[in-house]
C-alpha cells in the first residue's frame, strides 16, 4: 500500500515541479530547547534554485514563555547565514571562533528521506511525513504537497514540497511555517560573503574549520591556565547542537 502512494505521490509532484515559482519568501517559527529554551524567527529565501537561510536572532530571539509580540530588540546580530545551490550542489554557511568570522563549505548530502504515507493539514495544506538519520539525530519533516519545492530550513531539502514543518524526535529543535510571499529578497543581489565581515573570503571545509575551532579554545585555554594560577578546567560538554556526531567521526 504505501509503494503505491508512492508511486501516485512521484507522480502528482512530477506533474506541478514545472510551475516551482522561482522567488520565494518563507518564515518559520524555530523553537531551541535547552537550559533556557528559546524562540526566534528563521527566514529562507528562493530564487532559481539557491537557497538562503537565517535563524534572525537580531528581531526575535526569546524565551518560549515570551509571546513573540514581545520580543526584545537588538540582542545579538544576525550572521548564521546558510547558502546553498542546489544546482551546483553546495552548502556554505557563515561560523566563527573568537572576533572571526569563516565562510565554511560543507558537504551537499543527498538525504536518504524515508517517505511514509502520513499526512495532516498544516496551515491549509495537506503534508506528509517523511523520516531522516542526520549526523546523530532522528528528525520527522512535513512537507507540503501543493508547494513544489524541494527546499526547507537549516541543511533540509530534497523532498518533493515546502518543508513546513521539521523537528528532531527529542524535539530539541522545531521549525514550523509562519508565513510564505511570492518575492524576491534583496539578499541574492549581495555577494555573500559580504553579508558578514570575515577574516578570509576563502571558503573552509567543515572538518578544517571544526578541526581550527578547537585548536583556537584549546591554546586559549592553556593561556588561561598558565597565566592564572589555581585555574581549572570543566571538560568541555558533550555536543547539543543540531549536529552532534559528523560522519568522520562513525
Amino acid at each position: 500500500m504505501q509503494n503505491l502512494f508512492l508511486a501516485f505521490f512521484g507522480m502528482l509532484t512530477f506533474g506541478v515541479c514545472a510551475q516551482s515559482p522561482k522567488s520565494v519568501h518563507v518564515e518559520y517559527d524555530l523553537e531551541v530547547q535547552g537550559a533556557k529554551p528559546i524562540a526566534l524567527v528563521a527566514t529562507l529565501d528562493v530564487k532559481n534554485g539557491v537557497t538562503i537561510y537565517l535563524p534572525k536572532y537580531m528581531t526575535t530571539r526569546r524565551p518560549l514563555s515570551v509571546p513573540k509580540s514581545e520580543a526584545p530588540k537588538g540582542i545579538y546580530p544576525d550572521w548564521e547565514y546558510i547558502k546553498t545551490d542546489h544546482t551546483a550542489q553546495r552548502l556554505m554557511f557563515i561560523a566563527g571562533y573568537g572576533p572571526n568570522n569563516f565562510v565554511v563549505e560543507d558537504t551537499y548530502f543527498k538525504h536518504p528521506w524515508k517517505i511514509t504515507s502520513e499526512t495532516k493539514n498544516i496551515k491549509g495544506h495537506t503534508c506528509a511525513k517523511a523520516t531522516l538519520n542526520f549526523r546523530g539525530r532522528n528528525w520527522e519533516a512535513w512537507f507540503a504537497q501543493d508547494i513544489p519545492l524541494q527546499y526547507g530550513p537549516w541543511k533540509f531539502y530534497g523532498l518533493p514540497g515546502l518543508i513546513v514543518e521539521v523537528y528532531d524526535t527529542a524535539h530539541d529543535y522545531t521549525w514550523r511555517i509562519d508565513t510564505l510571499e511570492y518575492k524576491e529578497s534583496e539578499l541574492f543581489a549581495r555577494d555573500f560573503t559580504t553579508l558578514v565581515a570575515l577574516k578570509s573570503t576563502k571558503p573552509l571545509p567543515l572538518k578544517k574549520f571544526l578541526a581550527d575551532e578547537k585548536e583556537f579554545y584549546d591554546n586559549a585555554t592553556e593561556e588561561m591556565l598558565r597565566t592564572t594560577p589555581g585555574l581549572s578546567v570543566i571538560p568541555a560538554p558533550a555536543r547539543t547542537g543540531e549536529e552532534l556526531k559528523y560522519e568522520w567521526e562513525e
